[in-house]
């Protein structure tokens, strides 16, 4: 964010609606990944690959043009400032995510960084999850990234996800991760969790909502790299 805010601040004000007392839903996510690679003298270096999903075109323009035009050598992750050895830029469409055709019984998620979903009603986080918090999240990030689309999904879906969908089995444990420079720290679940499609009506509305939550993070603190999952096995 520095970068774009370096540029252009009022365009990342507008973003995270800073000057705004109404909630804006942020329509980029961030995640990294350990990574280890070997050097020819057989020595490994020990490094993080940092994925940034953009889902606004404006934001996308912008970045995309600070790394065209700019070399970037070191970036901030976290408290830690990195050498950036190589830079990826890969566009994709909404059809690589969209599958009208996939029906699932069951897919199972592996939650790689802490997750957890804002409190409705109140103040604070909820840790476990739940059909209502996982697809809901899912509902509201779709319907922002693609409005006024011919993929957009109705908002009457989320009545159904407490009787059409089921949490049948879940291997989770509990971390706190340090946020940022200051001394915050975020609570959520790491860890398996295997969901089942009961209503076969919205199978592929489900799929669909988990294939985009890979690319945009699920839950609270999407833009600091929690709520990032993975497909590992469907059904």
């Amino acid at each position: 964010m520095k970068w774009i805010n370096d540029m252009n601040k009022d365009f990342v004000a507008d973003l995270h609606a800073i000057n705004s007392n109404k909630f804006v839903l942020r329509e980029y996510a961030i995640y990294t990944e350990k990574i280890q690679k070997k050097n020819p003298n057989g020595s490994v270096i020990q490094g993080r690959r940092l994925y940034l999903n953009i889902f606004q075109h404006d934001m996308m323009n912008i970045i995309t043009n600070k790394l065209l035009k700019h070399r970037i050598e070191k970036c901030i992750v976290g408290t830690q400032q990195c050498l950036v050895s190589n830079i990826t830029i890969r566009k994709i469409y909404p059809n690589n995510i969209s599958h009208t055709d996939r029906s699932e019984n069951s897919v199972q998620l592996l939650f790689k960084s802490p997750t957890a979903f804002n409190y409705v009603g109140g103040s604070g986080y909820v840790h476990n999850p739940t059909p209502e918090r996982i697809f809901g999240s899912l509902l509201k990030i779709w319907n922002t990234v693609f409005q006024d689309t011919t993929y957009a999904l109705p908002k009457n879906l989320y009545d159904k996800f407490p009787t059409a969908v089921v949490i049948t089995k879940t291997d989770i444990g509990i971390k706190s991760w340090k946020m940022g420079k200051q001394d915050v720290k975020f609570k959520g679940f790491l860890g398996l969790v295997t969901i089942s499609f009961i209503d076969d009506e919205i199978k592929a509305d489900c799929y669909n909502l988990i294939k985009l939550g890979e690319f945009a993070n699920v839950g609270a603190g999407r833009t600091a790299g929690f709520g990032h999952y993975v497909v590992l096995n469907t059904k």
